[in-house]
């Protein structure tokens, strides 16, 4: 299958040797390019826009091949994403904008921080990567069971729910340490009430004893 169209629409070609390959070039808008080797790739290529590779393999050919590469006319290489599932790219943009936002409700962030305290945080390695390859965090299972968020999702965790955990837990640690200096300043406060009072009574004490040793016994004759 073949198609093309170079002044401004789209074209799409199909090749493929043992696998699949589709093909689409377009001079003004996107174009996309698939080709396979006993894998799966995607290219797309604009003049004025974004490319995307994709280059498949097996894994016991290349054990960490590029499934997915962004790139952009400008800037090179702006993301690609590994056979290993992860992602390599510069940032990341989260949508919350409150409108597309529901049901909102408020937080015990000290509670969170509680929780966040005694969640289990280890460092591990992935089972697929080298040992000499390290992380630390928690287990999707200990998060869901500490928080109980993301739906049913045990295996995962939610970007957005670990920075707002981490957010909250911080408010919290902040309200916590507010409401502990707040009690220091007040103890303080008190103490130095009490040093004041003594220290008054000692001098109040030893001015008496000093009236006192000033007084001669009268003279026998």
């Amino acid at each position: 299958m073949f198609g093309e169209h170079l002044a401004n629409g789209t074209g799409v070609t199909g090749k493929s040797g043992n696998g699949f390959g589709v093909a689409g070039l377009s001079r003004v808008s996107n174009g996309v390019f698939v080709q396979s080797d006993f894998g799966i790739g995607v290219v797309g290529q604009s003049e004025f826009g974004i490319a995307v590779v994709g280059i498949g393999g097996f894994p016991e050919v290349d054990p960490s091949p590029d499934i997915f590469v962004g790139r952009s006319l400008q800037q090179g290489d702006v993301f690609r994403v590994r056979s290993t599932g992860d992602v390599q790219v510069r940032g990341v943009t989260l949508n919350c904008d409150k409108n597309v936002k529901a049901n909102f409700s408020n937080v015990n962030t000290r509670q969170i921080l509680e929780r966040l305290s005694c969640m289990p945080i280890a460092e591990w390695s992935y089972k697929a990567d080298s040992t000499s390859v390290h992380h630390v965090g928690p287990t999707s299972q200990d998060f869901k069971l500490a928080f109980g968020l993301n739906g049913d999702e045990d295996e995962r965790i939610s970007v957005v729910d670990a920075q707002g955990i981490a957010l909250a837990a911080i408010q919290g640690l902040n309200e916590k340490l507010n409401a502990e200096n707040m009690q220091l300043r007040a103890n303080l406060v008190n103490l130095e009430t009490r040093l004041a009072a003594l220290e008054s009574n000692l001098r109040t004490a030893g001015i008496n004893a000093g009236d006192k040793g000033s007084r001669r016994p009268p003279t026998v004759t």
